[in-house]
């Protein structure tokens, strides 16, 4: 109400130049949208002690759109939302990731080749932890197992920890060819699943390798 006012009265004021007016209404375009953006901003600092905190799907977008910022930090749920966006990047996530016991509900159809809701984890201390995943993932593209595979919460664990999980996603797996599947991750090799459940429904397709938990 206080914008549309300020940009009024100029309007009206006898003999005031239009430039000056849509100067003036150029920079309070531009104090809302800044005061907009540290509204939106992620909280936190990213340590172990003061972790961002990811309350809707708005924060976990910001995420997603800025991962290799967030990749190795202390990510930490304050809240339970539904998204149509995953980590998109082919950068692995090398963090800590603390769902604190929420759910992120997906609804997601893909043509990649891994995919979760991250799609590559690899580091040693990286771990995603206390989080459930429901909703679903729809699958389309052809692959190989070299090319990793589709999960409910991750697609490929190189190293690292996944523990105290829960998946309820159901996976449509229309276009995999000889791919793993799994219902908490897709592929996994030297890293550990541990106190991890799966209740979903995985529609495999063409793909050999498909379990409940992960596939190894």
């Amino acid at each position: 109400m206080k914008t549309k006012t300020s940009i009024s009265f100029l309007a009206r004021t006898a003999g005031t130049p239009a430039l000056t007016v849509r100067r003036a209404a150029t920079v309070l375009l531009m104090m809302l949208l800044t005061t907009a953006q540290t509204a939106w901003a992620i909280r936190g600092s990213g340590t172990s002690s003061d972790p961002y905190t990811i309350a809707d799907q708005f924060d976990w977008l910001e995420i997603c759109d800025n991962f290799g910022s967030y990749k190795n930090k202390y990510i930490k749920l304050t809240g339970n939302f539904t998204t149509g966006t995953v980590v998109e990047s082919s950068t692995p996530f090398t963090g800590n990731f603390d769902g604190a016991g929420h759910t992120i509900t997906l609804n997601y159809a893909l043509h990649e080749t891994a995919t979760g809701l991250f799609r590559y984890v690899d580091a040693t201390g990286a771990v995603i932890k206390n989080l459930n995943v429901a909703g679903t993932i729809t699958a389309t593209r052809n692959v190989t197992p070299s090319e990793d595979g589709i999960g409910g919460i991750v697609g490929k664990l190189g190293q690292g920890t996944v523990q105290n999980c829960t998946s309820s996603v159901t996976i449509n797996d229309n276009g995999h060819t000889l791919g793993h599947v799994g219902g908490v991750v897709g592929a996994i090799y030297a890293a550990t699943v541990q106190d991890c459940s799966f209740t979903g429904t995985l529609s495999c397709g063409n793909s050999s390798d498909c379990i409940g938990l992960c596939q190894a």
